[in-house]
Parts: C-alpha cells; sequence; structure tokens
C-alpha cells in the first residue's frame, strides 16, 4: 500500500524526485503548449507549464509554485478551488496508483471561456512506496463538440461548469423557481453558446414533438431577464 507523504515529511530521494519532475516539464513547456502541472497532497501547486500557468492568469513555468487554486489571479480559477480540492481529496484517499479521473471543465480561464478536459492521477515516488500529490494534465475542446463528447451532459459533467451551479445561483432570483429546463439553457447561456447551438442540443438531447427554432430560445431568454430584473 502506497502512503501520503506531506512536503514536510519530503525525504532525499522525494525530493530529487521532485526536481527530475519540475526539469520535466520545464522541457515541456520549451518544446509544446502541454497543459500539465502537479500538486502536493495539501493541493498546493508543485510547478506546471507554461500553457497552463497562462490558462489561470500568470505567466510562465514554474508561477504557480507554492499556490492554492484559490490564490491564483484568474476568477474563474479561484471560484471553483474548492471543487477542485474535492476532486483531489477523493484521488488521494483512494491511495490507488492506478486510478484516475477524467473532468469536464467550462468556465472562464485567462484566454476566455473555455471547455477543457483535465486528467487527474496520483503523483508517486515507487522505491519508497510513497504518494506525493496528484499529476494533472489538461486538453482543450470546442464547447460545440461537448455534445458528442458528453451526450447525457448534466450527470456527466465534472466539478465545474455543470448544472449544480446553476442550481446555487439561482438562489439569488427572489420568489422565481426555474424548471430544469430553464435551467439548463440558463448554462448554456451562461457558457455562450449562440441560440442556434442551444436550440440544436434541446432538439436533439431534448426533443419535443415540434422542434424548436432560435426565436423560441430568444424567447426563453426574455422570460430570464424579465424574471431577474
Amino acid at each position: 500500500m502506497y502512503k501520503l507523504v506531506k512536503p514536510s515529511d519530503f525525504t532525499k530521494d522525494h525530493l530529487e524526485y521532485i526536481d527530475d519532475f519540475k526539469k520535466m516539464i520545464r522541457m515541456l513547456s520549451d518544446t509544446t503548449d502541454t497543459l500539465m502541472g502537479a500538486k502536493d497532497v495539501n493541493s498546493r501547486h508543485i510547478i506546471s507549464t507554461s500553457a497552463h500557468a497562462r490558462i489561470v492568469g500568470l505567466n510562465k513555468c514554474g508561477d504557480v509554485t507554492d499556490r492554492l487554486d484559490y490564490e491564483m489571479p484568474c476568477d474563474g480559477t479561484a471560484q471553483y478551488a474548492e471543487q477542485f480540492v474535492q476532486v483531489d481529496k477523493s484521488l488521494l484517499a483512494s491511495q490507488d496508483i492506478k486510478k484516475g479521473v477524467v473532468i469536464l471543465n467550462i468556465h472562464n480561464y485567462g484566454d476566455g471561456t473555455k471547455a477543457r478536459i483535465f486528467k487527474k492521477f496520483l503523483l508517486k515516488h515507487e522505491n519508497s512506496k510513497s504518494i506525493l500529490g496528484t499529476i494533472y494534465s489538461g486538453q482543450n475542446i470546442d464547447l460545440v463538440d461537448v455534445l458528442n463528447i458528453m451526450p447525457n451532459y448534466i450527470t456527466q459533467f465534472g466539478q465545474t461548469g455543470n448544472i449544480e451551479s446553476i442550481n446555487e445561483n439561482s438562489k439569488i432570483i427572489d420568489g422565481i423557481t426555474l424548471t430544469e429546463y430553464e435551467q439548463e439553457i440558463c448554462f448554456l447561456l451562461l457558457i455562450n453558446w449562440n441560440f442556434k447551438q442551444i436550440a440544436n442540443f434541446m432538439n436533439y438531447y431534448r426533443p419535443v414533438p415540434q422542434p424548436r427554432t432560435i426565436d423560441t430560445i430568444i424567447k426563453k431568454k426574455i422570460i430570464f431577464v424579465i424574471n431577474y430584473n
């Protein structure tokens, strides 16, 4: 069984292993646009590539070092920091070096509203049977491709940008209860889908006898505005 090791308890071998990992990340930064990095068991970032640093509001490789997610300049990252940490904790608690998680994140990054798939694995030191943290890697996807990747998107979305976030935010609308259908449209509007994309999505996954048109989605948006005001 692998054991969790905090940075304060790192041995010389652990530190050398971390240094080698950092060298690999710096090399990736110099040659690719890979989104990749690592955190310790306290979810504090160890290092990330320059490409990742930029999407969280920083500039270059290593700028994330010693930061927690809520300390990132990117408001979108800070907003969902607790959810990122919960994913880390769940993965670490398993202590299963073969386990990984895949999460679809849709929110505002340093480069705008994006959909990205992140994979997380345990950062393990085999010689000492230790888990030193987590490794994460990201992949950009087109928002419209979400339809193909996550057909049942409400239940399959990861920890951010999902319908649950809309449910929490809808509490600010005093006296108004949105239906599940209305919440879905709100969600798609918030991630900047256009009316045609929303109509096509709803017609495919939420079919009705008479297919929805762009006009019906526009009218629904107008209702939201009136209710909110």
